[in-house]
């Protein structure tokens, strides 16, 4: 069974485009605004998403804070083995948690 998936679809009688929400299988189908039979499904665009590394108006989002997250790590190891040595438990990336 195929799930719902938001296409575009283009309308060949009135050349207009419009959003559809059907089945992945489906390629043509009814236009609503004129009511012709053979809208058929275009390749549309692909939207980025905010976790995709930046949000709707183009700024850096996720990246920012993936990049920021593993700097600070990067730090935390680096102060766990200048202050424990080399074989602490960080410093080497192991984890000796398990």
């Amino acid at each position: 069974m195929s799930k719902l998936i938001s296409f575009e679809f283009e309308c060949s009688a009135c050349n207009k485009i419009h959003d559809a929400l059907v089945h992945s299988d489906v390629r043509k189908r009814t236009c609503p605004n004129c009511q012709a039979p053979d809208a058929e499904r275009i390749v549309s665009a692909p939207r980025l998403g905010i976790r995709m590394g930046v949000d709707a108006v183009g700024n850096p989002s996720m990246g920012r804070k993936w990049a920021r997250m593993h700097e600070q790590a990067r730090k935390v190891d680096t102060k766990r083995a200048r202050d424990n040595g080399p074989g602490a438990w960080g410093s080497d990336g192991a984890d000796v948690r398990r």
